[in-house]
């Protein structure tokens, strides 16, 4: 329940009332409640302005994605060759191909994050901070899975 006049996610303040100094136990005087501070904060602030949420999914964003190519390469060796993957033989281990792959990927995560904060704007409720990240791990788990499924129903190992 919120206070009047107040939008969600704002910090709101609200001051004691004498009938409630009174109900201090007798060891609290008036003097030890004003050195507490007057104020308890009801709504504590639980997200992120834009200006800090864009950079942090853009930085999140850019280790999932690298981070998922990396670990495709470490523990499903031989993937990255076969002939559906294979756009250019003679770069087929050059970091550019690694580079441009994990840039795809980025671009995939930010069409889901802009849904999300598309769905922000046209709601006008924030956006949780964990939000993104859950939407962002849960991809790049399912496309590490796909993978797997790939590397899997490889016929032998390419070394």
């Amino acid at each position: 329940m919120e206070p009047a006049g107040v939008e969600l996610g704002q910090t709101v303040q609200w001051r004691r009332g004498a009938d409630r100094i009174k109900e201090c136990p007798p060891a609290r005087t008036l003097r030890a409640i004003d050195e507490i501070g007057p104020t308890v904060p009801l709504l504590t602030p639980q997200y992120l302005p834009w200006r800090y949420m864009i950079p942090r999914d853009f930085v999140l964003s850019t280790v999932l994605a690298f981070g998922e190519r990396v670990a495709e390469r470490f523990f499903l060796p031989g993937l990255h060759r076969t002939a559906s993957r294979i756009v250019d033989p003679t770069r087929i281990d050059d970091l550019s191909v690694l580079v441009s792959h994990s840039i795809a990927l980025m671009v995939l995560l930010w069409m889901f994050f802009l849904g999300l904060y598309t769905i922000t704007i046209f709601t006008k409720r924030p956006i949780k901070p964990l939000a993104t990240t859950i939407v962002g791990g849960g991809l790049m788990l399912v496309v590490f899975i796909g993978s797997a499924a790939e590397w899997f129903a490889m016929p032998s190992p390419p070394s």
